[in-house]
């Protein structure tokens, strides 16, 4: 309806995902640790159609850890349980 649409709409969510020398970079500017070792790990590049499900649900459960608190603030706490089953859905469609 209109009003899950304005939510929709209004909801406005910034992700930034920071390579590793980004990550270095800040981690020695602020000198509060020292690395000894950066290693990036990609997961979703090695996922075929095959996979969808399961490429699903990791990016669901990744985004419930990180966002779950405020989607459930802005959308009800309802919304949770329906953030596996969309993604399964959308992701399955696209590889």
């Amino acid at each position: 309806g209109e009003t899950e649409q304005e939510k929709l709409d209004s909801y406005e969510n910034h992700f930034f995902a920071p390579s590793a020398a980004e990550i270095e970079g800040e981690v020695n500017k602020e000198g509060s640790f020292e690395l000894e070792k950066v290693e990036m790990i990609e997961v979703a590049s090695k996922w075929g159609k095959e996979d969808g499900i399961s490429a699903g649900l990791v990016f669901a459960k990744t985004i419930r850890a990180s966002q779950g608190s405020m989607l459930a603030q802005h959308f009800g706490e309802e919304i949770l349980d329906k953030i596996p089953i969309t993604f399964v859905v959308v992701l399955k469609t696209k590889l």
